[in-house]
């Protein structure tokens, strides 16, 4: 008789694949942690990811849905998500904009406010990263230039408060851009979205197929 794991065993088993947003909706709606194993496996995730998704499975089988509810709850996975959404989007219309720049003089629509503000969102979960996250982060360009990229993104946002959107310029929206880049890449593994959902959405700004 194979021994049944306790709860906590489970949940520190799993506990570092909680941001991966796809395998929770695996393991939840697998019929046995077998079937959310193979599964994981086939969606591209790695042995080990497979594996933490078999533990989250076995939480659901052996301690029920509500236990497995209460320590994954998708819906806030969801808006994560979501907001990977958004910026992507705004990553996209950033690129629409200084390629458009390019050819028939830049100028920076007011009403795309709404971009300004997702800009706005990712600095301040920037600057409240704790400081592993932050280094992560930043990687090996901590030292190299990164840093200067807050600073025009700080004059996007700056601009957008005082009704001043006309005054962003062409540098200023590229140096934005590329630190949005660097979050979504960031915050996309963070939150376990497949690699190719991002490539396939950032490759596009820089004109590749």
């Amino acid at each position: 008789m194979k021994k049944v794991l306790s709860l906590e065993e489970l949940k520190a088993r799993s506990e570092k694949f909680y941001e991966f947003f796809r395998l929770i909706e695996i393991a939840k709606e697998t019929k046995s942690p077998t079937a959310a194993f193979d599964l994981a496996v086939k969606g591209g995730f790695t042995n080990e990811q497979a594996k933490g998704c078999r533990y989250m499975a076995l939480i659901k089988r052996d301690y029920g849905i509500e236990e497995f509810n209460h320590f994954f709850p998708l819906e806030e996975k969801r808006k994560m998500l979501c907001y990977l959404t958004a910026l992507l989007e705004t990553s996209q219309r950033f690129s629409y904009l200084l390629n458009f720049g390019e050819n028939k003089g830049f100028k920076f629509p007011k009403t795309d406010f709404y971009y300004i503000r997702v800009v706005k969102s990712m600095l301040e979960k920037i600057e409240n990263m704790n400081v592993g996250e932050r280094d992560d982060f930043l990687g090996e360009e901590k030292k190299t230039g990164v840093l200067s990229l807050f600073s025009e993104a700080r004059m996007m946002v700056f601009y957008e408060k005082e009704n001043s959107c006309e005054k962003i310029d062409h540098y200023t929206l590229e140096k934005t851009l590329y630190l949005l880049i660097k979050f979504i890449k960031h915050f996309g593994k963070k939150i376990g979205a497949r690699d190719f959902i991002i490539v396939d959405a950032i490759f596009p700004i820089f004109g590749q197929s």
